[in-house]
């Protein structure tokens, strides 16, 4: 399986058995976290903190519609 973390947005995280059914967990978690701040008018707390990622992890971008 794979694992997926929001490298910006501590808590958000998701897996999968494939990469991409982890991706598309991963992007619905992220709509759902974002949604929620909005709706409950609050910011949303983006981390500037830069984690090292393991020496064998992939690092991907993901577009999110909310």
């Amino acid at each position: 399986g794979f694992s997926v973390y929001a490298a910006n947005l501590p808590g958000v995280a998701s897996e999968g058995e494939t990469q991409e059914e982890a991706l598309h967990n991963i992007t619905e978690a992220l709509q759902g976290a974002i949604q929620i701040y909005l709706e409950d008018c609050n910011s949303i707390p983006w981390s500037d903190i830069l984690i090292k990622p393991p020496r064998d992890a992939k690092e991907r971008w993901i577009l999110v519609n909310v």
